[in-house]
């Protein structure tokens, strides 16, 4: 099979880079920004909730409009360039005149932005994936550079501590972020002609969403990891909305690029993840993803910046067993157990009980758990008695790696893959 050319390779790489800092510049450190403005931790998770919310509207939006109507690279230029006027907009409404929150608003905003960019995902996937030629062998590779645009990004704050500055503190990381998102924009009016994938077809809002493919739920793994993507995802938003918070809190430097260790461990995760599924099989891979995140929270729990500090960076380091062995493995296994009309709406239906109900949920309750264990404020910063807070997921994490040990069975998984005619 002839190769891509290395131009369109180095284009649609770039596209990746810069539509993942995106995101990588402004949503861990946002936690940090708005504690400095006095949001208290139910407003900060509200704040974050924005994320799994668009999650849940955005297939609507594109698989409606955008998907059926305009080519691709169009859609990705018009949503960034909105995306990052509203994450501008966003940083106007944080506080009111008088200097006082104004979280309600600002999460109206901030979802108008998320809705804007959710989408970005698969479309920026449809595009390189349009003008790959060997798809199995350079779309990997391509898809990496987005988890190293997220990377770089995660650099500003080492620069910044540099100069004694933490930058996670102020509205910069959003300026940079809404900075990037129109200059993506603009570059993706550049990118390779790519035709509506969707024009002339009917729209079904069951088959956006992925309701269409609940009757695959009559296969008990499937049904069983689609449970546990659910369950995971509680403990693990507490992760993603509160950890920068934490380690400002026990004084870290550079907390964010210290973090992109994490994204570090994840692509080499990926990259060995067939190694361990041949070796392991999908049962064991799953569980001791689940089972990362149990340690991951324990050692967030017993870890600290004196004697203790390596628990700390080893909490982070597992973020690749964590995200690979179980966000990575579901859509491969989902995509393996739907018949090929339905994988499309299967993976609809994995990403909205998984980073729409899941991370919902889950970003809720951490904002409520952060709140119960907050102690009173030093030098006007609020403090937290983080020992509890990770404790709580970490349970959570154990119950639902029990729960997918017991209920998955490896040998009726082994059946149907000898056996194509079995779901």
């Amino acid at each position: 099979m002839p190769k891509t050319p290395l131009h369109v390779k180095l284009h649609l790489g770039t596209m990746m880079f810069l539509q993942y800092a995106i995101n990588g510049i402004w949503s861990i450190p946002l936690v940090s920004y708005l504690k400095a403005v006095h949001y208290n931790d139910p407003q900060v998770a509200l704040a974050y909730t924005t994320l799994p919310w668009a999650a849940i509207i955005a297939p609507l939006f594109v698989g409606m409009i955008a998907d059926r109507f305009f080519a691709a690279e169009k859609v990705l230029a018009a949503l960034n360039v909105l995306g990052g006027v509203l994450l501008y907009l966003a940083t106007r409404v944080v506080v009111g005149l008088d200097g006082s929150p104004q979280p309600v608003v600002f999460f109206w905003v901030l979802l108008g932005h998320c809705i804007c960019y959710m989408p970005t995902w698969s479309l920026t996937a449809s595009v390189a994936l349009a003008h790959v030629r060997d798809a199995d062998r350079e779309f990997p590779l391509i898809r990496v550079m987005g988890t190293i645009g997220w990377i770089a990004v995660s650099a500003v704050s080492l620069i910044a501590a540099f100069y004694d500055w933490n930058i996670e503190k102020t509205v910069w990381p959003l300026w940079i972020g809404a900075g990037l998102a129109i200059v993506t924009g603009i570059y993706n009016l550049f990118l390779p002609h790519t035709p509506p994938q969707g024009a002339g077809k009917k729209v079904a809002v069951a088959e956006l969403l992925g309701l269409d493919a609940i009757g695959l739920l009559r296969n008990r793994n499937l049904a069983v990891l689609m449970l546990c993507s659910f369950l995971i995802m509680i403990p693990a938003s507490f992760y993603w909305t509160f950890c920068d918070d934490f380690l400002n809190e026990i004084h870290m430097q550079a907390v964010q690029f210290q973090m992109s260790i994490g994204q570090v461990s994840e692509m080499l995760f990926v990259f060995f993840l067939p190694f361990f599924l041949a070796r392991l099989g999908m049962k064991a891979v799953v569980t001791i993803g689940l089972l990362a995140w149990t340690c991951r929270y324990l050692l967030f729990a017993f870890g600290n910046m004196q004697g203790s500090i390596w628990m700390l960076y080893l909490g982070l380091i597992v973020h690749g067993a964590c995200f690979a062995f179980v966000f990575v493995t579901g859509p491969m296994y989902t995509d393996r157990k739907a018949p090929k009309r339905l994988q499309a709406s299967a993976q609809g239906l994995l990403t909205l009980v998984t980073f729409g109900l899941g991370s919902l949920l889950g970003t809720y309750l951490s904002g409520q758990f952060l709140d119960h264990y907050q102690l009173a404020e030093s030098l006007g910063e609020s403090m937290h008695d983080w020992q509890p807070i990770w404790l709580w997921p970490a349970l959570m994490s154990a119950v639902t790696a029990v729960v997918f040990f017991t209920l998955f069975s490896a040998k009726a998984d082994a059946a149907s893959r000898s056996d194509p005619g079995k779901p």
